[in-house]
């Protein structure tokens, strides 16, 4: 049975940590293939406890959901917080992983290929999921949340993933994803709407926002992949890595960074470098 990625985009351009610029995101929630109709359809039993309507247009749940969706008037504070929770918890019920890539837009891609900040972050993320295939040494497919804008701007995207996963990247050539992206309206998969969750508030988060975003995440972390003992630049990556791994420490734990490029571990957080001393005073 083939194992499955869900993966969602997200995007900050107005971050409220000092010293970040706009910031891109993709994340990708891993699910065993035994798994997947177990876990779509506790989302939809949390979904009717908390009285979302079963149209799909307005029935959708997303971390910062629109005025059209049932949830931005009927499920608020401590009640969305909850339901958020839960939902969480049915990844771990799961055996889910997560791993999420956050980059500067105004830094220079991490692969030359990339045409744009959105494709770098998809790169580095298709790049993530071969290797946690490999780990479990499985097939897997993504399944990606339809991108913003027309059919041909759709198009493009799956273009450039199916080149990508053909050609491969700089450091990795796919062997372990059995056939190209595959793209649907989140509406249609509770999945899909999870992985929004889990990619927007882990941004948020990330990105400095403090009053929603740290009890998400909280339940997030344990859901990261890691490797020995490291989040950062596994479950968590935020590029370029040179710039913001002392955040690897402060936000995620780690104490320490390796620098595989040099085959090198770097003990965190670094001096002279942006957040020595607080990720909120680079």
């Amino acid at each position: 049975m083939l194992d499955v990625f869900f993966a969602d985009d997200s995007k900050q351009d107005n971050p409220s940590r000092d010293g970040m610029g706009p910031l891109v995101a993709v994340g990708a929630i891993y699910v065993p293939g035994d798994k997947v109709k177990s876990l779509e359809d506790n989302l939809e039993e949390i979904c009717k406890q908390y009285g979302f309507p079963s149209d799909p247009v307005k029935g959708e749940f997303k971390w910062s959901p629109g005025r059209k969706l049932w949830m931005h008037d009927n499920l608020t504070g401590k009640d969305r917080e909850n339901f958020f929770l839960e939902a969480i918890n049915q990844l771990k019920e799961c055996e889910s992983k997560v791993t999420i890539i956050i980059a500067d837009k105004n830094a220079k891609y991490a692969n030359p290929n990339a045409n744009n900040s959105f494709e770098d972050v998809t790169f580095m993320l298709l790049e993530r999921i071969e290797t946690q295939l490999n780990y479990v040494e499985n097939t897997g497919i993504i399944v990606t949340d339809r991108p913003s804008g027309g059919r041909s701007d759709e198009d493009k995207f799956l273009q450039s993933c199916l080149e990508t996963i053909t050609s491969g990247t700089k450091f990795v050539k796919p062997q372990r994803i059995a056939v190209n992206v595959l793209s649907s309206p989140s509406k249609l998969i509770r999945c899909l709407q999870i992985a929004d969750v889990i990619t927007s508030a882990s941004l948020a988060f990330i990105s400095g926002e403090d009053q929603y975003s740290p009890k998400i995440f909280a339940a997030i972390k344990p859901l990261l992949n890691s490797k020995d003992g490291r989040i950062g630049g596994i479950g968590i990556k935020i590029h370029p890595d040179y710039k913001y791994r002392n955040l690897y420490y402060w936000l995620l734990g780690d104490n320490d960074y390796y620098d595989y490029n040099k085959a090198n571990k770097i003990q965190l957080p670094e001096s002279d470098r942006a957040y020595e001393n607080s990720p909120l005073n680079p």
